[in-house]
């Protein structure tokens, strides 16, 4: 069965079937038709440029009627214009690349612009003055500079082909070059790879952020804002996972011709995000066949040794086995020339490495019988009682826990699945008494197509299709792994029609999508172990896993097994731009349609643990253990999934529409206005799928229901229904069915965006730009917390099966074994103690006010530095936290600690006790920086770009869902004390310097000297490239333990702060003064979120290059060195209070040097 296979799910009876691709398309081009007709118009995010200028006579009269024609050199495809009455002239929808200009006129002599370079998105301004003259004349004129952007305020860089492909870049991931642009950070406080320091693609990325093992990427904050806020187009067409803020299909580096990140845009055209816009654009054939093959190896003999890796007791060892290889060939060129191009490519990696599997494990079986000798103090939940208002529980004699009590269930599953120590006494080091090196394995094949077809000046097409397969054996544990596969794709066109030479269409449309097998927990024990056991519908579910073991002081893994859980993000758009240039004015208005879908289907059961069971009264962290409270059965929560009722199916769209105009209001003096809507739908549920949810403005639990639905035993469980009659229900005078479906998450109508934007060059060598906008983030993340509301963790949705959360202290004592006959399809019995993820009512996306000043200097032809301010405020943003807590620790005037009842009195409201996290829109963040810019064209054999940011973040959350806070997180420890909250963002870093260049030698054939003969061919050609990037380190927050403000449950708090944190001499052994922090008590922490901070971060890659030409062809040879100092970057220090490791620093960020050779043969 394949992955498509498996992931659609069927339809309840009665519910909407999904459109299929070919009639979301059909939907689509229908609206963006009656668009057109009803306005003129339809969008952006174009990844094409612009040429203009003025043409004036000697004595700068400006000239109306002259002739201007813009050629491709590549492919010979040309366009023609009339200067107007203001002697101005506009080439839009520009494809990037280099062009030749030429300017008639009768009476004076032509003038000829060789060379004249594009970018991605760029306005290419070029004044030519005529000279009086025979027609037959030519007049050469020099092609400006690019760099200095006289004609738009937005910031961005383009990131031409020569630094693409020359640079050293681990792992040929584009999202390395994104460090070039000023503003942008690394650092990532999201879910996926590069998160929380990291610089490297994990081996389990799959969906989204997809590379090579350990190669760079950047999840990178722009200008400040979330990490997922941003979005990636290639050839004007999504290329995002919206859901996330992350790529589809990887692109080869081989096949981009260039890219831009840009932000803080003056153009209306630009949008759906608050962070960047990353635009890049595909190669294209040409007039003449052209391509390239290349290959990239490295093995475990050309890699240093990591310190924290590769030691046993104490003594250092050779590095793991380790085999890396990416390899390609491309070609494009004409299929009927100056008409029709083909270009193609194809990409592949594979990856063997023996990798470190580390754990901290019990060091005998002991416990396994009952016997807790050496753990923590283990409390009887048995015992629990109130004594005096205040609730106890007794210790096991001698820490033995009888046999009686122990689950047979869990003991088997724990004495088949377990993980044992290999280690013991001084071999052991950082406790990890666990160690093995594991074989893991990474492989991928991708293949771009591109077609372009010139019907005539007036019509061009192109079609291309890009598809990247990942499949890879992930080691779990000592003997458990995964197997996960993933096909990404991206494909689309787009249309290009003049209807005179000042109006212009362009249009577009296509798909970005993922099927993904997240990779289900295997182990050789296989599921005859569960087999006989008190696990419910065991059948039905075909396995269980048991959960949430790496409590303190454990360091261990899923165990068990898992059925099949397939996924996949569809999104599709289609849009388009109309162009018409009058006067000095270049007027553009247009349309986009972006449709983000979720599909999920899991299959199996899970059995998640804590400690609190197993906990004295008072919830100390210093007691208790999660694998006493697993021997003894008593989960905090047990769920189950089966595939036709545990899917997740459902969309939501943005339509946008936005009108601007781009006046030369004088030839050296642009004024860009415009105003951008953005329409944000319903989340619809597909497939019967419903949605559902607290409100805590009303204390009412919403059904997305037209009516309330019937009662499961009347309609054989068919979902919805309710368990029973709901004058059975507790509190059953807050469930409210809403009238309507998907009525949770309605329309957002409010996202008006006005920009506006000045371009004065004050000089020909000086610009001074500067712009504001209303940015919204109108497409990221809305399908992730949408989904939320469907999940089947809500109620009446059903997953199969789901307790909610059992076995909170003070609460009753149910073990597992009590659940056996627990069914498939039927609901709850109540609402009220969910758990996991909702969102308030009418929940709204954010928005950025964005400003910024900047001067750009030119300091010689192909040399320019510019200097900017950039600030935003951003309101509406995330705040998520545990809403049904007491806004006020559960103690009363004598310290003494409150009862479950007495607790319930002090919530919003006392019937909601779920330990779920709400999400509002009450958040706010704030960005100022300060940033330089330093760039060389490619010119004279070198070419250079550097860039470096000094900013500040300040937020009330960095990230969604309370799970995306940083080292530490917890910022949010009392969802109602929003001012606690308040503080230097997770993903702030001060400074920021990224270098990156080439420099090819002034020797050998083409060059200054040693233009040939044998010394040419042995000390000619050889080229260096370079990589540099120094930050600072990323903030982190001390936790503490346990249960310190009586929340009844743990770990949700800050530790406090008692002295000064900092060391004068931090070391890997102790990062900060540890006895400046103290576990709260009977409070929450009073330490601010983010008072410390993780070393910094530097590191230097290099390459050398031996260049050898030949008829017309070249060969390169490339002797690469990542991290070519092999400076050991520490990684972040243990900031839990109750873990063995605190304070510690027990792995390094990145890796060691590691040496690559490579080849690329150009033809």
């Amino acid at each position: 069965m394949t992955i498509g296979e498996r992931i659609r799910p069927a339809a309840h009876s009665g519910g909407p079937a999904r459109p299929g691709p070919s009639r979301l398309l059909c939907v689509a081009a229908a609206s963006t038709v009656a668009f057109l007709l009803v306005s003129g118009a339809v969008i952006a995010q174009s990844s094409l440029g612009s040429v203009q200028g003025t043409i004036k006579d000697s004595t700068g009269a400006v000239l109306p009627g002259a002739t201007v024609v813009l050629v491709n050199q590549a492919t010979n495809v040309r366009s023609e214009r009339v200067t107007n009455s203001s002697g101005s002239y506009a080439f839009v929808n520009v494809r990037p690349g280099t062009y030749a200009l030429t300017v008639e006129m009768q009476g004076f002599s032509k003038a000829e612009v060789p060379g004249l370079t594009v970018g991605v998105n760029e306005t290419v301004t070029q004044q030519i003055s005529l000279q009086i003259g025979a027609m037959t004349e030519a007049v050469e004129v020099s092609a400006p500079t690019v760099l200095l952007q006289t004609a738009s305020a937005g910031l961005g860089n383009v990131i031409e082909e020569k630094v693409i492909k020359d640079v050293p870049m681990q792992g040929r991931n584009f999202t390395q070059l994104l460090m070039l642009t000023p503003g942008v950070s690394p650092v990532s406080t999201a879910q996926g790879p590069g998160q929380n320091g990291g610089d490297s693609t994990a081996i389990n990325s799959f969906e989204g952020n997809s590379g090579i093992p350990g190669g760079f990427i950047a999840n990178a904050s722009i200008q400040g804002q979330q990490n997922r806020s941003k979005v990636f187009y290639v050839d004007g067409i999504i290329n995002s996972s919206v859901r996330s803020g992350t790529y589809v299909a990887l692109p080869d580096v081989d096949a981009l011709q260039e890219f831009k990140v840009q932000s803080h845009s003056d153009r209306a055209e630009y949008g759906g995000v608050t962070g960047g816009v990353v635009n890049m654009t595909s190669k294209s054939g040409t007039n003449s066949f052209h391509g390239s093959a290349f290959g990239f190896f490295r093995q475990d003999g050309m890699t240093a040794r990591d310190p924290y890796r590769d030691v046993l007791a104490g003594k250092g060892i050779e590095p793991p086995e380790f085999k890396q290889s990416q390899f390609g060939l491309n070609l494009g060129g004409p299929i009927a020339r100056d008409r029709t191009y083909f270009f193609a490519s194809y990409d592949g990696w594979r990856y063997r490495e023996s990798a470190q599997v580390r754990h901290i494990v019990p060091v005998n079986d002991n416990w396994l019988n009952g016997d807790f000798t050496g753990f923590r103090p283990i409390y009887n939940p048995y015992s629990t009682r109130v004594v005096n208002g205040v609730l106890v529980r007794d210790a096991f004699p001698g820490n033995i826990i009888p046999a009686n009590l122990i689950s047979q269930t869990m003991q088997q599953l724990l004495r088949a699945y377990m993980v044992r120590p290999n280690l013991s006494g001084s071999d052991v080091v950082n406790n990890y008494n666990y160690v093995d090196f594991r074989e893991q394995t990474n492989d991928s094949n991708s293949f771009q197509i591109k077609l372009d077809h010139h019907f005539s000046m007036n019509d061009s097409v192109f079609f291309r299709w890009t598809e990247r397969r990942i499949e890879g054996l992930l080691p779990v544990g000592d003997v458990g792994f995964k197997t996960p596969e993933a096909i990404n794709r991206n494909w689309g066109g787009g249309w290009l029609h003049s209807f005179s030479p000042s109006m212009i269409l362009e249009a577009r449309g296509g798909v970005a999508t993922q099927l993904t097998e997240d990779a289900p927990l295997e182990h050789p024990a296989g599921l005859g172990v569960q087999q006989g056991t008190a696990l419910p519908s065991l059948d039905e579910l075909q396995g269980y896993v048991v959960s949430g073991l790496s409590q303190t002081p454990w360091n261990l893994p899923q165990l068990g097994v898992q059925g099949p859980r397939s996924r996949e993000n569809p999104n599709w758009n289609v849009a388009a731009d109309l162009t018409w240039l009058r006067g000095n004015h270049n007027f553009k208005t247009g349309f986009q349609m972006l449709q983000i879908s979720r599909l999920q289907k899991n299959q199996f059961g899970e059995l998640i643990y804590n400690s609190d069971p197993t906990r004295n009264g008072a919830g100390s962290a210093s007691t208790g253990d999660v694998l006493a409270a697993a021997l003894l059965g008593l989960p905090n929560q047990i769920r189950g999934y089966v595939p036709d009722l545990g899917f997740i199916d459902f969309h939501t769209s943005t339509l946008s529409g936005y009108f601007q105009d781009q006046w030369a209001f004088k030839p050296n003096l642009t004024v860009t206005y415009g105003l951008r809507y953005d329409y944000i739908t319903r989340a619809v549920g597909d497939s019967g799928t419903m949605q559902s949810g607290p409100d805590f403005q009303t204390g009412q639990w919403l059904l997305a229901l037209p009516a309330m639905p019937p009662v499961c035993a009347d309609v054989n469980n068919a979902p919805p229904c309710l368990p029973k009659p709901l004058g059975q229900i507790p509190y059953n005078q807050y469930i409210v069915a809403t009238g309507e479906y998907n009525s949770i998450l309605p329309p957002i109508k409010d996202n008006f965006g006005p920009r506006v934007g000045v371009a004065w060059q004050i000089n020909p060598a000086t610009v001074l730009r500067t712009g504001y906008s209303l940015m919204w983030d109108s497409m990221v993340s809305r399908s992730q917390y949408g989904q939320h509301q469907f999940e089947t963790w809500g109620w009446p949705q059903v997953s199969g099966f789901d307790t909610a959360t059992i076995n909170t202290i003070g609460d009753p004592v149910k073990p597992l074994e009590s659940y056996s006959s627990l069914s498939i399809g039927l609901p709850r019995d109540q609402p009220w103690n969910s758990t996991n993820y909702f969102n308030a009512p009418g929940r709204k996306n954010a928005y950025s006010h964005q400003w910024h000043v900047e001067v750009q200097r030119e300091l010689s032809k192909n040399m320019m530095v510019g200097a900017a301010y950039v600030g935003s405020y951003n309101g509406r943003m995330e705040y998520s936290g545990r809403a049904a807590d007491p806004p006020v620790p559960a103690f009363d005037a004598t310290g003494r600690r409150l009862t479950t009842a007495e607790r319930d009195q002090l919530r919003k409201w006392p019937h909601i006790t779920g330990q779920f996290r709400y999400s509002d829109d009450i958040g706010m963040s704030k960005y100022n920086g300060l940033q330089l810019k330093v760039q060389r064209r490619f010119a004279q054999g070198v070419t250079s770009m550097l860039s470096y940011t000094w900013s500040q973040t300040i937020d009330t959350s960095s990230g969604w869902f309370d799970a995306e806070n940083g080292i530490g997180g917890r910022p949010v420890q009392n969802f109602w004390n929003i001012d606690d909250a308040r503080g230097i963002s997770a993903y702030d870093i001060p400074h920021i310097l990224t270098w990156a260049g080439s420099w090819e030698l002034p020797f050998g054939q083409g060059q200054r000297w040693l233009g040939d003969g044998a010394a040419s061919w042995l000390l000619g050609n050889w080229q260096v490239s370079w990589w540099l990037m120094a930050r600072s380190g990323q903030p982190m927050t001390v936790t503490a333990g346990g249960d310190p403000a009586n929340m009844g449950y743990s770990n949700y708090a800050r530790a406090d702060l008692v002295g000064d944190p900092h060391l004068d001499d931090p070391s890997a052994a102790k990062w900060f003064n540890t006895a400046a922090f103290a576990a709260p008590v009977n409070a929450f922490g009073n330490s601010p979120k983010n008072n410390l901070r993780a070393p910094n971060f530097w590191n230097a890659d290099l390459i050398l290059q031996k260049n050898v030409p030949f008829r017309g062809m070249q060969v390169q040879f490339r002797l690469e060195a990542f991290n070519v100092l092999n400076h050991i970057n520490e990684g972040n220090p243990n900031v839990d209070m109750t873990n063995v490791n605190y304070g510690r620093i027990t792995s390094m960020s990145s890796r060691p040097r590691q040496l690559q050779i490579g080849f690329r043969f150009v033809y």
